[in-house]
């Protein structure tokens, strides 16, 4: 994986009139740092939100690893399923927070943010999105809960709203 710092090259400005403005892109054999980084703190630095930077790296390597498995088919994945994953392993380092509280976190956010690209803070100062949680936390479930793989995933002709109903009804009902 050829690694692209925002440094004006010819990767980050395509990358950005590609896909808009992000931390990140991650795509074939390149992963591309579109923002600012302070490696020494470890974090990276877009409009005043914060991410991790090893969290960062990791979310992109996955599209790298996800183009190589799926070539470009993966272009036509669904959000959800794009970018869930990457959201998951990069997560998973640590103590991550259970399942339950995750989706707690997710129906408060449904409720205080009312825009998908609105931002989640968290109490470490990073955060994300209404639409990277969710997307996360679906492939979480998908995983956790009902034991698929990835691939398995990928192939489910289930819609995010079907999986986020059967997530939602799991954790209501006290079924973990």
């Amino acid at each position: 994986i050829d690694v692209c710092l925002d440094d004006g090259s010819f990767y980050t400005d395509l990358m950005r009139y590609i896909h808009g403005e992000a931390f990140a892109y991650g795509m074939a054999d390149k992963t591309v740092i579109a923002t600012e980084i302070n490696p020494e703190e470890n974090y990276a630095i877009l409009r005043g939100r914060i991410r991790h930077l090893h969290e960062l790296f990791a979310h992109e390597f996955l599209h790298n690893y996800q183009y190589d498995a799926f070539g470009v088919a993966t272009l036509d994945f669904p959000f959800w399923k794009l970018e869930g994953y990457p959201e998951y392993v990069m997560t998973r380092q640590g103590n991550p927070a259970p399942l339950e509280n995750e989706i707690q976190q997710l129906l408060i956010a449904r409720i205080d943010v009312k825009r998908p690209w609105d931002w989640i803070a968290y109490s470490d100062g990073t955060g994300t999105t209404p639409i990277y949680l969710e997307s996360r936390l679906r492939v979480q479930y998908l995983l956790e809960v009902e034991g698929m793989t990835y691939r398995q995933i990928i192939d489910d002709p289930r819609s995010g709203e079907a999986v986020d109903a059967k997530m939602v009804e799991w954790y209501k009902t006290g079924s973990r």
